[in-house]
């Protein structure tokens, strides 16, 4: 999603006191750009169904999930592909399932239920196996038609099947009790907490704790806690791409800004997942017999209560999977794409973590930032190494609880 590069401190401390600016965020851009997005989709889908042209569609499947925008077309279109004929090549179904999570969450269910048993690609099955298991097919029969997916296609050690495995046995989220030991805990490293809740249309929020200092707090005495939202567009569990971000350990790569229009220019704290970048790079470590990432190391970074937590591993898995530039970033999407869901005003992306920030149509200066806040505390901190732990949480445990805790 962006380049690796750290931003030189007084540079980036100069950058942030700015009010920066989105000319993609004025109202007149914004509406030829959905405008032109809408004319994108209605082609790609009418030339499929007039002719069997497919080249198109994973841009026209993109876009509709980004507007969360139904229409005949679409709904025809999906229903076509999750027919139980071979149409496309399976793994071109990952765009059109991703789009079916987003736009219609449960209206697929009975072609899929067909379809999953016909399939052989892990990823493309364990997106279908996670559509199901949303939509009301229970546990012991997910898990036997995911054996019997196993068994067919010797998969059982492909980390998408682990992942599915995972998510389909939903270990509890954290207790208030599991919170305090994870937070309470004495780390080597700087350490940001991301603690979510198992609904992702519910923000979260972040807290830091720098090492051998404690907590960030304000001026009263107050722990900084900044509201994060952690939802991907299509609410798909982490494991899978583009789904939401994975619960488990980041290692932090620095800091740095974005080209891409949908971030904006905020700075932004880049992270890196197991295996993405090398076990030394992730480890913190210049020893030279760190050349394996193992999940026991991986572990060891929690406390050791907590190292039975199966759910950890979401993040493990996922960076063996191939899930990449997952960043603690702002928004300069447009709030009113989704001026109808629960989460509004913070927008969902494709599974990075995301702070909420507005900006002016007329002006294209940002007005609201909690990303502002959060790089301001980063950089006058200097927290631009140690690890970023994303865990799921319990309702139960707002942010009054955690002030609690940590008094």
């Amino acid at each position: 999603m962006t380049a690796r590069i750290i931003i030189p401190f007084l540079i980036l401390i100069f950058f942030t006191s700015l009010l920066p600016q989105s000319n993609f965020t004025l109202r007149q851009s914004r509406l030829e750009y959905k405008a032109s997005l809408e004319n994108k989709i209605d082609s790609a889908l009418t030339q499929f169904l007039e002719s069997g042209e497919s080249k198109d569609l994973d841009e026209a499947f993109w876009g509709a999930g980004l507007l969360l925008r139904k229409s005949d077309d679409l709904y025809s279109t999906l229903t076509t592909l999750f027919s139980e004929e071979k149409i496309l090549p399976e793994a071109e179904l990952r765009s059109a399932l991703e789009c079916a999570f987003t736009v219609y969450p449960s209206e697929f269910t009975e072609l899929l239920s067909k379809k999953i048993h016909k399939v052989s690609h892990p990823k493309i099955f364990s997106m279908m196996a996670v559509y199901l298991s949303k939509n009301g097919v229970h546990l012991g029969e997910m898990l036997e038609i995911t054996e019997n997916y196993i068994n067919r296609t010797d998969s059982e050690d492909h980390p998408i099947i682990k992942g599915l495995l995972l998510y389909l046995k939903k270990e509890s989220p954290l207790s208030q009790t599991d919170v305090s030991v994870l937070l309470n805990h004495t780390y080597q490293q700087n350490i940001i907490f991301s603690l979510q809740y198992k609904d992702r249309n519910k923000p979260g929020f972040v807290l830091i704790k720098k090492n051998g200092t404690g907590f960030l707090r304000d001026s009263s005495g107050k722990i900084n806690l900044i509201p994060q939202m952690a939802r991907a567009l299509s609410n798909m569990p982490g494991f899978l791409t583009n789904g939401n971000t994975p619960q488990g350990i980041f290692t932090i790569l620095g800091i740095d800004t974005s080209e891409n229009v949908f971030i904006g220019n905020t700075p932004n704290l880049q992270l890196a997942l197991p295996f993405e970048v090398a076990p030394e790079v992730y480890f913190r470590t210049s020893s030279e017999k760190v050349t394996v990432m193992e999940s026991d190391r991986y572990f060891s970074i929690l406390p050791e209560k907590l190292r039975v937590k199966n759910a950890f591993l979401e993040a493990f898995i996922a960076g063996k999977a191939g899930r990449n530039e997952i960043i603690a970033h702002g928004t300069a999407t447009d709030i009113n794409y989704y001026k109808n869901e629960v989460y509004f005003p913070y927008t969902p992306t494709l599974g990075c973590l995301c702070m909420r920030e507005e900006w002016s149509e007329d002006t294209e200066v940002l007005v609201y930032s909690d990303q502002q806040k959060f790089m301001k505390l980063i950089t006058e901190n200097l927290i631009t190494d140690g690890y970023f732990i994303v865990a799921e949480i319990d309702d139960s445990i707002s942010a009054d609880v955690i002030q609690k805790i940590l008094k």
